[in-house]
């Protein structure tokens, strides 16, 4: 037995449980009982199988020295995931995985109960104060499942645990396609790289996508390699569990079970093979299996989620301009032209060319774009619906990963790769979507969450399949190696070792026991430092409105049409304004009077007494001020106010500027100093008659930006 088979074996172990504790998420028995009972069994399996194979068959493990050393590297890499993760964060998404995953410990299902859950991004609506996350289970599954075991640290355990899993079968495909040390220098890239350093320390699903789909094709290389079609079947498992884990894992999904069957049935087998077909095609009702899990979710708790980030890339898709479609039409006619020149050609063989024709079409492609980019600069309407491609380019250049790509220009002029490194990039084509359409706010290093799991990976293993087919001296590979390497580490060391929000954790728990389930915290309108809001609510369990959410802006929304209809003039009209604002504001407070009836102390905590809008300063009284501070990463390109307000007028200096600091290196302390006000009469509530002239051009915005949604 080879080491690489054990570990395979581990990962469909991992797979198993993985779909054990979905189905006891999404039919409501994750209980500490039920994960009982499957830690026996999974004792018993170990067992059976250590004593078959190592006592019985007397079965030893070959491995390699370089294997071995690939696995203490991989270990380093989750070790330093594991002991520097991020503290508790105010970002949604991490926030909901974590809430998610404890509610899902504490409730032993999908569904939870929580008044306040409705004011909060992140949750969908059941029924009357029943929530269910937005997001798709299986990474909160896998996140509850750590924490039931472990608490908090399980969260982080499970992390360190999918880095594992994805870099280890890393290894393997690259060493499949070359050697050890192509496999070596693969995880060694990839594992310094800035993006893979910091999402790593980050409760993000991307990790367990990370980790499923190069599991999926690590199976699906050693069936290639070993023509084991039972690998082929197994595939299937992890692969499906994509489906549940991110929105394009749909899209994923389909196009591996179409490549890799077209693949399967044009593979020469013989009549053994043959047989043993028929006896592997039951393992396809494990990946039917997860499907109609996916089904029952989907009726039973959230399909909007799904369906809605389908319709956000048909849109963003559609969205380019006629002109922009004439070129990529004219490009395509020009490409098949080469094509079919250099294959009628006597003086070359085609096939030997295909990889050169390749690289000769991305290249047109990106003259293309440039030249589009450079005429509408000319022309003076950049729109962010064509600039969003070229934004991801630069944003790639910024982040120093231009080098693995040239690597790969290079390996495709000298025609370097084989059949197994065209399925590897049919596999992960779908990648290529990001680049057009990313969804996702262009702050970094949060944008370079859509190339984590795949495109960054497969970029970097071929890459290094094409730096081990360089004709180099030993001495000169070396230097190279330890070039590129160098230059990922002096990148990533600022976030090598760094703790974003540090010590935030015992400071929103200290400053959370003052509260009892007697009282109701009202915060200053802002989505700032009001974001620790999910953690005080969810993890520390004080009643907490943020941010005046008590009345959504997609409510106003609907209602402001009719009003700037009432009132045209808001726009320069002071009057006018004021009339919006003031019934907006008492819209407001009649949905904030049902909350506060139901507790006997009310507080606010503004960071001044003069903020908060529906209490006079007379009708409150100082308790204490509260300082919290903590280090962050201090990111940049963060215009996504910008890209939605300027149209078709975008200012490339804008750009530019928001730029430096790509990837984000500098931390910065902040400083929350905020005071604590109890309301003497909370029946007492008032609407501000004037507003300072800051403020009115923030509402005006505002309405701006609700307007045009």
């Amino acid at each position: 037995m080879t080491l690489e088979s054990l570990l395979q074996k581990i990962a469909l172990v991992f797979s198993f449980l993985l779909c054990i504790a979905l189905t006891f998420s999404i039919f409501g028995i994750f209980t500490a009982e039920n994960f009982k009972y499957v830690g026996y069994a999974l004792i018993v399996i170990v067992l059976v199988f250590c004593v078959k194979n190592f006592f019985l068959n007397k079965a030893k493990i070959w491995f390699s020295a370089k294997d071995i050393i690939a696995i203490l590297i991989i270990l380093l890499f989750c070790f330093l995931a594991f002991y520097f993760h991020h503290d508790i964060t105010r970002g949604r998404d991490e926030m909901v995985h974590l809430v998610s995953a404890i509610q899902l410990t504490k409730y032993h299902s999908l569904e939870f109960t929580d008044q306040f859950a409705g004011l909060y991004s992140g949750f969908q609506i059941i029924d009357q104060n029943h929530f269910t996350p937005q997001f798709l289970p299986n990474y909160i599954t896998a996140l509850g499942s750590g924490y039931i075991a472990f608490g908090m640290t399980g969260l982080y355990l499970i992390n360190g645990m999918l880095l594992f899993f994805g870099l280890i079968a890393i290894y393997y495909i690259a060493k499949s396609f070359k050697n050890s040390v192509a496999g070596l220098i693969a995880v060694s890239w990839f594992g310094t790289f800035y993006v893979a350093f910091w999402f790593s320390k980050r409760l993000n699903s991307e990790m367990l996508f990370f980790a499923l789909f190069w599991i999926t094709l690590w199976y699906f290389f050693n069936f290639l390699k070993t023509r084991k079609t039972v690998w082929y079947f197994l595939s299937f498992l992890p692969a499906s569990l994509l489906l549940v884990t991110r929105g394009e894992g749909l899209i994923y999904f389909g196009v591996y079970m179409l490549v890799s069957a077209i693949i399967y049935f044009t593979l020469p087998r013989s009549k053994k093979d043959r047989l043993l077909q028929k006896r592997h095609i039951l393992l396809l009702l494990l990946p039917l299996y997860v499907v109609v899990l996916l089904g029952v979710y989907l009726k039973k708790f959230n399909a909007e989620y799904l369906f809605s980030q389908i319709k956000t890339y048909q849109g963003a898709l559609s969205s380019f301009s006629t002109l922009f479609l004439i070129i990529i039409v004219l490009l395509g006619i020009g490409i098949l032209g080469l094509y079919l020149f250099v294959k009628s050609s006597d003086r070359y063989d085609y096939k030997k060319q295909r990889q050169r024709l390749l690289l000769y079409a991305i290249v047109i492609i990106l003259t293309g774009v440039e030249t589009y980019f450079i005429y509408s600069l000319i022309r003076g309407r950049l729109t962010w619906s064509f600039y969003r491609i070229q934004f991801s380019l630069e944003i790639l250049i910024l982040y120093f990963f231009f080098i693995f790509i040239l690597l790969v220009f290079s390996g495709l002029f000298r025609k370097i790769y084989g059949k197994k490194q065209f399925y590897l990039t049919l596999f992960a084509l779908p990648s290529f979507i990001f680049l057009v359409e990313s969804n996702i706010a262009p702050d970094q290093p949060w944008f370079m969450r859509r190339f984590l799991a795949v495109f960054i990976p497969y970029i970097i293993i071929l890459a290094t399949y094409s730096f081990m087919k360089m004709k180099l001296i030993p001495e000169k590979k070396v230097l190279v190696f330890v070039g590129v390497l160098t230059l990922n580490i002096v990148i990533a060391l600022p976030v090598l070792a760094f703790v974003d929000n540090k010590g935030m954790s015992n400071t929103l728990s200290s400053f959370s026991k003052e509260f009892s389930d007697d009282d109701l915290l009202l915060m200053e309108p802002g989505w700032d430092w009001q974001k620790w809001s999910y953690a005080m609510h969810f993890l520390y369990d004080v009643n907490v409105i943020p941010n005046l959410s008590v009345y959504p802006d997609h409510f106003f929304a609907e209602e402001l049409p009719a009003l700037t209809e009432k009132y045209p003039n808001w726009e320069t009209d002071t009057t006018d304004l004021m009339h919006i604002k003031h019934y907006h504001d008492q819209k407001r407070i009649e949905s904030l009077k049902p909350y506060l009836k139901d507790y006997k102390n009310i507080y606010v905590l503004t960071s001044s007494p003069f903020k908060y809008p529906f209490y006079d300063v007379l009708n409150m009284d100082f308790i204490e001020e509260t300082k919290w501070n903590y280090k962050t990463l201090k990111p940049s390109t963060q215009i996504l106010g910008y890209i939605k307000t300027s149209g078709s007028d975008m200012d490339l200096k804008v750009i530019r500027e928001s730029q430096k600091n790509t990837p984000p290196r500098t931390t910065e302390e902040v400083s929350n100093s905020l005071l604590l006000l109890k309301v003497k009469d909370p029946n007492k509530l008032v609407i501000k008659e004037n507003l300072t002239e800051q403020e009115i051009v923030e509402y005006r915005a505002l309405l701006t930006t609700l307007l045009h949604k």
